[in-house]
This record gives structure tokens, sequence and C-alpha cells, in this order.
């Protein structure tokens, strides 16, 4: 998906380098389409293996290879029953749908269409509004769902939808999910947190910064489509969307919260002083040039003083159901600043610096 969304990007700038990119991205997504869940678990037995091996070689390993055995252990385990419900072929739609995007190809978007039924079902787990760094459904169907409401009838990419698609089902059911996905998310629905869009779990920065920009994606095909939402009594529009975005990342992940703290580090007043990230709680090479070595970096992760290297920007985990925060680098839920987190944001903070009335 990476590369498919990056050939698209710099396809302008650097169009030989985006066509590299956009090559890759083709080769992976055939690889991963047939890559067998057996594979995986060979690799990870391999690993373990290899692991042991090295225990012999030297036997000052033997503590953190054994560790390092029992999570590859639990990750196969783990791997096996997801695999088994067809998680990762939210992570396979997901590619398709932004290699149609990049190369507006009816094969990857008839790939979409009929293998979205193999993922685990959006219609029974409320899959619909899950947009996460281990599902995609809300995503493929936000995506999709903008081939299908800025295409005008008379283009030929709407002809070979309806081409695709004629014996299968409408191509509008992306958008009716896709609709379902934001009547899901209105503060007018049941919410189990007050002012954060979020789910069970840890991490709840993860639903809100995802969430938002879908919020904000979909707020502006609406626009180009012409249309509204209708969720029951309530209509959602683009912006009345573009307003929710904007609560959660400008206003409650920057400060206006119960807290009255910013979850972005280095941002305001009052922010988390102790993130779950090695680089941020180990002193740097200027204060400690000595080496230091991996079971001497507990001190500094038992801690309880502020981290020596503010790392400024960095979006965290953020509160738990209760609106509550633990400053804590042992309580990653709220303390880790993670890649699914912060990307989101990116794409956020540009849209409104853009938009700033």
């Amino acid at each position: 998906m990476a590369w498919a969304a990056s050939s698209i990007a710099l396809k302008a700038l650097n169009h030989t380098y985006s066509t590299v990119l956009l090559s890759r991205a083709k080769m992976m997504k055939d690889y991963t389409s047939t890559m067998s869940l057996n594979l995986y678990v060979k690799l990870q037995i391999q690993i373990s293996i290899e692991a042991l091996t090295m225990t012999v070689l030297d036997p000052r390993c033997v503590p953190f290879i054994a560790i390092s055995v029992v999570i590859s252990s639990v990750r196969s385990q783990d791997f096996v029953t997801r695999a088994r419900s067809n998680f990762w072929q939210s992570e396979l739609l997901w590619a398709a749908a932004w290699l149609y995007k990049a190369t507006k190809s009816s094969t990857y978007l008839s790939y979409v269409q009929n293998n979205i039924h193999n993922s685990e079902s959006p219609y029974a787990g409320g899959r619909f509004a899950e947009f996460g760094w281990d599902t995609k459904h809300a995503g493929i169907y936000v995506l999709v769902s903008k081939a299908i409401l800025t295409l005008s009838y008379e283009s030929v990419y709407y002809c070979v939808l309806q081409l695709v698609f004629a014996k299968v089902i409408e191509p509008s059911s992306f958008v009716v999910n896709a609709d379902k996905f934001i009547c899901s998310v209105l503060p007018e629905s049941p919410s189990r947190h007050p002012k954060l869009l979020s789910k069970t779990g840890g991490s709840n920065m993860q639903h809100s910064t995802t969430l938002s920009f879908l919020l904000l994606v979909y707020a502006r095909y609406l626009t180009r489509s012409n249309r509204v939402i209708q969720c029951g009594n309530v209509v959602a529009n683009h912006p009345q969307l573009v307003q929710i975005a904007k609560r959660q990342v400008m206003d409650y992940i920057l400060g206006d919260n119960q807290l009255d703290m910013s979850y972005m580090v280095g941002y305001g007043k009052k922010f988390p002083q102790k993130i779950h990230h090695r680089g941020s709680s180990l002193p740097s090479i200027d204060k400690h040039p000595q080496r230091i070595k991996c079971h001497e970096g507990s001190s500094y992760f038992c801690s309880t003083t502020p981290s020596p290297n503010v790392l400024v920007g960095a979006v965290v985990g953020g509160p738990d159901m209760q609106d509550k925060n633990e400053d804590s680098r042992a309580h990653f839920p709220h303390s880790e600043p993670t890649t699914y987190i912060n990307a989101p944001p990116v794409g956020l903070l540009a849209y409104f610096k853009q938009h700033a009335s």
C-alpha cells in the first residue's frame, strides 16, 4: 500500500522513481496474495531454531533467546488464530484498493469486490467502522467509494465499474458501508468516551487520529459528489465532518480535554514527560558516550524522571475510557508514540493549516 500511495504522490516530481515504486507494489501484492499461512509458520519455526543455535555459540544469550523464542511462538499462534479468521485479507484488499487508485486497472478493483466477503464480515461485528494497524475495512470502503462517488456516468471508468460488478454486487455497497461508518462515529451516536473517538482497548489515539482522517477524506468526497449522509434523523454533511475531525485533533489532542494536557509531546505547557520510546528515554551520546548494553537500559526505562530527550511532535497513546492518563513508560497503551498513531495527524494538521478559517 505504501509504495502504491507514494507512487501517486511522487508521480509529478520524479516519474522514474514513481514507476519503480508502483512496480514493487504490484510485485508485493502478487507475492502476498499467494503466500500461504503454512509458509509463515515455517518461517517462525526457522527463526526459533536459529535462535536456539545461538545459545550453543554463546551461553550468555540464553535468557534473551528464550524470551525471543517464546515471543515468536506466541506470535505464530496469534497469527494462526487471526489468519484463520482471514484478518490479513483486509491488508490485501487495502493494497488492491490503492493499486487501483494508482493504476486505474479494473483488475485490482475486481479483486477488492470479489474478495471483500472473504475478510472478517463487516456486517457481523461492526468491522465497517474499524481502521487501524490490523484491520482496514473502513479505509477500504472510503477509498473505493471515491471511485464511485466522483466518477461521472459518461466516464470510461464508470462503464468499467458497471461491467466488473455486474455479476457480483452493486458497487454502491461500498458507499453504503462508508456511510454506515460515518454514522457510527457521529457524536449523536452511542459512544463509550465523552469526547474522543475511541474503541475498547488501549492506545485510544490510534482510533481518534485514523478515524478523524477518514472523516476528513470522506467529507471532501461528499462535496465533490454533492451529497449528504442520512443517519436516522441526523444529517451529516461536509462542514459537520470537518468540525468533528477538528475537535479531535486541533482541540482534544492538543489540550482541550479533562486533564488540560496536550497529548503531543513538546506542545503546550503540559504534555507527557515519560514516553515509551527508547531514543527519548536513554541519555544522548553527548551526555553518555559509553556504550549502553541491553540489560543496562532497564534503569532508564523504570526511571520516574522525565525523558532526557524531548520527542517534539510525537502523539502518544492517550487516555483510557475514563479520560484518565498515566504518564509512565511502563504503561505503553498511554505513553507509546506509534507510527500508526502519528501518521494520520500529519495529513489532518496539513489540511487545517491550509484551511485555517
